[in-house]
């Protein structure tokens, strides 16, 4: 029984490894993949795994925070250029307003008659 259940195991482990390959073949054809790969940057951290690993989870760790303050700074400029400008209208509303309440009132006196 364990015998059978070992065999299914490293069958289970050679296909995903062959997949896993595949996927690897697959990411080192891509042009973009090569040329970086045939840079010194990139055959240094070919030689040195540990090292690229490390770079690349420091990369995608740092990429949350600088995602979220852009976000952030993002939404701040838009919700403070609405606001200036729902507040420039308010203003212009009022002071106009209170100019054509004035004007109105300016008509509606008697004018006197100069002597």
């Amino acid at each position: 029984m364990m015998d059978h259940s070992s065999n299914s195991d490293v069958t289970e482990f050679q296909q995903l490894w062959g997949s896993w390959n595949i996927l690897l073949d697959r990411v080192h054809e891509d042009p973009r993949v090569s040329q970086l790969m045939n840079t010194r940057i990139g055959q240094y951290l070919s030689s040195h795994p540990v090292l690229a690993l490390a770079v690349m989870l420091f990369v995608a760790m740092a990429a949350v925070p600088v995602g979220l303050f852009l976000a952030f700074a993002l939404v701040t400029i838009t919700v403070s250029a609405v606001g200036f400008v729902f507040f420039d209208a308010v203003l212009l509303f009022v002071g106009g307003r209170g100019k054509v309440q004035e004007m109105q009132s300016e008509t509606s006196k008697p004018q006197k008659e100069e002597e």
